[in-house]
């Protein structure tokens, strides 16, 4: 089975785009605040299962990287209970996986002044998952 990627253009060229088209919305000062899962979001070795449940339903997951496009895949199973019956419920979600550093020099070249920040104030991000603080310089007065 092919599986197209929900949006194709979500490339480091799109990605630039993308960054030059929010440097350009926001005033000087302005700030632009988000995350992104990078490689280490990966599993160590081959894939990895995790599992939730209540009495009422039941939720399975497994983790794994596609070999061929370096994509993070992960595969959930749900089961909830209506009325005396359960429903399953199968769902695949596809998580390109992007180098911070390469995001953090895109994100400078483009004119931003940008870092990498460890947390959003006291919520700590999980294992692969990197935050950016970047702002818009304000012009110098003359």
């Amino acid at each position: 089975m092919v599986i197209t990627p929900f949006d194709s253009a979500n490339d480091e060229r799109g990605r630039e785009n993308w960054f030059r088209r929010a440097y350009e919305a926001l005033v000087p000062g302005g700030v632009l605040l988000f995350d992104t899962a990078g490689p280490e979001r990966v599993p160590l070795r081959g894939s990895h299962r995790t599992f939730a449940a209540e009495p009422d339903w039941a939720v399975l997951a497994e983790t794994s990287v596609e070999e061929t496009t370096g994509m993070l895949v992960r595969k959930i199973i749900s089961f909830r209970r209506v009325d005396t019956v359960f429903r399953r419920d199968d769902e695949v979600h596809r998580l390109a996986l992007i180098d911070p550093a390469a995001t953090l020099a895109t994100l400078q070249a483009v004119g931003f002044e940008a870092e990498i920040i460890p947390a959003y104030g006291s919520l700590s991000l999980p294992p692969g998952i990197t935050a950016f603080l970047c702002r818009k310089p304000v012009a110098n007065a003359v």
